[in-house]
């Protein structure tokens, strides 16, 4: 795009901004319900290791079949998988051929289904036993370490436990996704706990054993009722580990009635009905003296330096090709990011090490076309934050014999004008263009074509902390913001590329100045 007459654009923007949604689950025949399957994995020949098993706590009441990630090389042949409680008991078996699968980054999805669907708990811990005699069959695995690191808070799903090797604890689990199939059973609900946040505002607290979307219908005694509705999202709420939670508006100094509806994927509704009072004085009957119904008092609190690393998290492996690598990984902070490769570990026959000093939460690193084809190699991205805290995440990966990424871009027809070239030639540059007016902030930038499913704008401040960020369709190439104080700031613009942002070009550092200056 061409930036003509943009001061009189930003008149006009400084209206409204677009976010975008998203849905959980989507209902089929077979619900799968539950996926651990990270970019970053490695293999183990199952005929060569002792006897492979995959731990996890169930999510919810039934299982039906599962996932997993392999290749065969070899020829096609059988294995058996087993599901097992916790005291080792055999709960249901299949057995399945498998043909030949071709090497492939992260391997190829297998499903396992079982002749009926088994009853579960959701608080037991339940376990896959794997057996074949196949000389080149492999299951691909996640490191379930390094992810969290330098002090930071753990954040592993709770539900994946690591693999086994015989009687022998591993750091990584094996990619599965976990299956559902003819649950007629209706969510089970407890620990039901309702908070009065103030005179005007309820919460209320509860678990229950497998995935749920949930609503309630409320009222003071002889008065019109109230209501929430389903929201079409089914999340986990399972007790001990995650609470699902609503805030309702109330009348002040009422006694209310309420009913509590929660239903599973398969539409099994439970409900649950109780009373409680809208005052800050009420206490529930199980309650203690410490209910949460009363706003805790305001403390003194000590702020302590930031001695925490970027917690770094979503590492994703863009694409490989037999001559480079390309990664992206997010940061709960603005953080720089760099990116080591090497054919051993750090510091040791190094091929490459690239960084990017902008801090940021999204990270995208490139190898370039350094690497050999068909070769094995360690990788170390990194992210150090504006105080020096200092984080990492550490991989392997193989760059494939024949390149698997897209052909590379034809060059243009000879017989272009030109103007024809020139025009094209501004539109692939990565133009990025801020405009300050008394009004606000301007911002512009070239349209990125069909690889982009929308936009998202990050400002920081002159201490790189986030102070707003904006989510834009694929059809809009300008925002504007107005409410920013004086100071210094920088904003990144990226383009969402399912899910990948990168950046459509470098920071843009601006200044707002006092009113009047």
């Amino acid at each position: 795009m061409k930036f003509i007459n943009k001061k009189l654009k930003i008149l006009f923007l400084f209206s409204t901004l677009c976010f975008l949604s998203s849905a959980f689950f989507a209902l089929a025949a077979e619900l799968k319900y539950f996926d651990f399957s990270p970019d970053i994995s490695g293999s183990l020949n199952i005929s060569t290791s002792e006897t492979p098993y995959q731990y996890f706590i169930h999510y919810d009441d039934y299982i039906s079949g599962f996932d997993l990630w392999v290749e065969n090389t070899g020829s096609a042949g059988t294995a058996s998988f087993g599901l097992r409680d916790s005291n080792d008991n055999l709960l249901e078996a299949k057995t399945i051929s498998i043909p030949y699968l071709a090497k492939q980054w992260g391997g190829q999805k297998i499903h396992v289904q079982f002749d009926q669907p088994v009853n579960v708990s959701s608080t037991e811990i339940y376990k896959i036993k794997m057996l074949s005699s196949m000389p080149k069959l492999k299951i691909y695995y996640g490191n379930l370490v390094n992810l969290q690191l330098h002090n930071a808070n753990e954040t592993q799903d709770p539900h994946i436990k690591p693999a086994y090797l015989g009687n022998n604890e591993q750091n990584f689990a094996f990619k599965f996704s976990l299956y559902e199939d003819g649950d007629v059973l209706a969510p089970v609900i407890s620990n039901i706990n309702v908070s009065i946040l103030s005179d005007t505002k309820a919460k209320f607290d509860f678990n229950a054993n497998e995935p749920v979307d949930y609503k309630i219908i409320y009222w003071p005694i002889n008065e019109p009722t109230q209501q929430t509705n389903y929201s079409g999202n089914y999340v986990s709420c399972q007790s001990g580990i995650k609470t699902c939670s609503l805030e309702i508006p109330v009348l002040p100094n009422k006694n209310y009635v309420y009913q509590l509806f929660a239903k599973d994927i398969w539409g099994n509704e439970s409900q649950y009905e109780g009373t409680f009072v809208s005052s800050i004085d009420w206490t529930p009957e199980n309650s203690t003296s410490s209910a949460t119904s009363s706003p805790p008092a305001a403390t003194s609190t000590e702020i302590l330096p930031d001695t925490f690393g970027p917690v770094i998290s979503d590492v994703n492996i863009i694409f490989i090709s037999e001559k480079s690598l390309k990664v992206s990984w997010r940061t709960d902070e603005a953080a720089n990011s760099s990116l080591l490769i090497g054919l051993n570990v750090p510091g040791q026959q190094v091929i490459t090490s690239i960084g990017d000093t902008t801090y940021e939460l999204e990270h995208v690193m490139e190898s370039g076309d350094i690497l050999a084809a068909d070769k094995n190699y360690y990788a170390r991205i990194a992210s150090i934050d504006s105080l020096g805290n200092y984080s990492s995440y550490e991989f392997t990966f193989d760059t494939f014999a024949d390149s698997l990424t897209v052909p590379p871009e034809q060059n243009p027809p000879d017989n272009l004008n030109q103007d024809q070239q020139n025009e094209n030639n501004e539109q692939q540059q990565p133009l990025l263009e801020v405009i300050i007016e008394e009004s606000g902030v301007g911002i512009f930038w070239n349209n990125s074509g069909d690889n982009s499913s929308g936009y998202r704008i990050d400002v920081f401040d002159g201490n790189k902390k986030l102070v707003k960020q904006i989510l834009l369709s694929q059809y809009d190439y300008n925002a504007a913001i107005t409410d920013l104080a004086a100071g210094d700031y920088y904003l990144i613009v990226y383009n969402n590329n399912n899910g990948i942002y990168e950046k459509v070009a470098a920071a843009e550092n601006f200044r707002i100045k006092e009113v009047g200056q």
